[in-house]
């Protein structure tokens, strides 16, 4: 998990959780109002399907667009 206003993961990020077979989501998440300590996160986007595939696994995603709750 990353976070600090991230618009845009790094390549070698990519590269290096591909190395390890990890997959990289990447989703916009901003804090519900009035100030609640809880998160909306927007649609979750998969940078590196390939890891999957390769694998012969299937992705499932996470949540889902809108999905209010605290990390």
């Amino acid at each position: 998990m990353t976070t600090f206003d991230v618009r845009k993961i790094s390549r070698k990020t990519i590269a290096e959780a591909t190395s390890r077979d990890i997959g990289v989501w990447h989703s916009i998440a901003c804090e519900v109002a009035p100030l609640s300590g809880n998160l909306q996160l927007g649609q979750p986007a998969l940078i590196n399907p390939g890891i999957y595939f390769r694998n012969l696994r299937f992705p499932r995603g996470y949540g889902g667009p809108g999905t209010p709750g605290r990390i």
